[in-house]
């Protein structure tokens, strides 16, 4: 019966490679799909991570935004190592003889509560240097163009790369300037954010209740309410989208199943003669029962490894589109009104 199976497998090529397809293409989509939102929310989690990093307490103003007179306050404070101002501007960039939309960030002056690591080069340390994300594709040297708030041209130099999670597809900013710089583009004394480091031996609770006291009028909050609001902020734009991606992988494994389904039960009622004479010259119903069963294992454990290396590289094909999502939005996935002609 062995050898009768074995014929059957080389007789029909054909057949059995459509059916081998069907199956290649239903374990692909179920691959792909799963294994795109599993790190869609990977990416999700390590940008938030890299934001929230070092980070002790993180202030945010209920209304309008924080100032260095609340800055200074701040950082006089018992208990407190380092409190650096977040300044997030709008700086459009000269590329090809057209302003593309970028954000820059202010560089933090300590180096716990930086958002990126130094990945060649150095930071920036005067008005006109400028460090870019390694996917910006700019090395130490180039010169580029920046435009200010009222379309002034200023001429930076790149003097250092940096790298963070590439793979957050929130669209966080691609450059990082001097504090002096980012005035110059966007002027104003205003921050989005204080990030806080306390000193050791400080509980962040002890030092968010002394903070809250002092700076009235303001959101304070540790390192991990402040994580788990801005994993909450971030998701809603991944979130639509692993949801689809979700109901698409248990429609196609549906899908795949039912065309498994019939695939096979099309190949045993052609092959209803063969099997009929198998059973005229002995054959019982479990060894015919069988001999199919082994035709559809040798099939079902041998194509899926091919469709799931199928299945990634759909998956890397996808990220490279879902990158573009939120473009607006920084790396924390507060919204991006404070960009508005990046948005409009």
């Amino acid at each position: 019966m062995l050898r009768t199976v074995i014929a059957g497998l080389k007789a029909r090529p054909k057949r059995l490679l459509l059916s081998a397809v069907a199956i290649a293409l239903g374990v692909a989509f179920v691959s792909g799909s799963l294994i795109l939102a599993d790190a869609v929310h990977a990416g999700v989690r390590a940008a938030v991570a890299y934001q929230l990093r070092g980070v002790d307490i993180d202030i945010t103003a209920k209304h309008g935004a924080l100032d260095d007179a609340v800055l200074n306050k701040v950082r006089r404070l018992p208990g407190v190592a380092a409190a650096e101002g977040r300044i997030e501007v709008e700086a459009p960039l000269l590329v090809d003889g057209h302003a593309r939309s970028e954000g820059a960030t202010a560089l933090p002056a300590d180096e716990q509560l930086r958002p990126f690591d130094l990945a060649d080069g150095r930071w920036p340390g005067k008005a006109d240097d400028l460090a870019t994300a390694t996917e910006a594709g700019y090395s130490p040297g180039q010169q580029v163009t920046l435009f200010d708030q009222s379309g002034q041209q200023h001429r930076f130099t790149v003097v250092g790369t940096f790298s963070r999670p590439t793979d957050a597809g929130i669209g966080s900013s691609k450059l990082v300037l001097t504090p002096e710089a980012a005035r110059q583009l966007v002027p104003g004394d205003g921050y989005y954010e204080i990030a806080v480091r306390a000193a050791p031996g400080v509980s962040d609770t002890e030092l968010g209740d002394r903070i809250a006291q002092a700076v009235p009028g303001t959101d304070v909050a540790t390192g991990e309410q402040a994580a788990a609001k801005l994993l909450g902020t971030a998701a809603s734009d991944s979130a639509r989208l692993t949801k689809f991606f979700t109901a698409f992988a248990v429609l196609a494994m549906v899908v795949a199943a039912l065309v498994i389904v019939n695939s096979f039960t099309i190949l045993v009622t052609q092959r209803a003669r063969e099997l009929a004479l198998l059973r005229c010259v002995g054959a019982g119903k479990a060894q015919v029962f069988t001999g199919v069963l082994i035709e559809a294992v040798v099939w079902g454990r041998w194509r899926p490894w091919p469709a799931c290396s199928a299945g990634w590289a759909s998956r890397r094909c996808c990220r490279r589109g879902t990158r573009q999502v939120c473009t607006c939005r920084s790396v924390c996935g507060r919204p991006s009104s404070r960009w508005p002609s990046a948005c409009s």
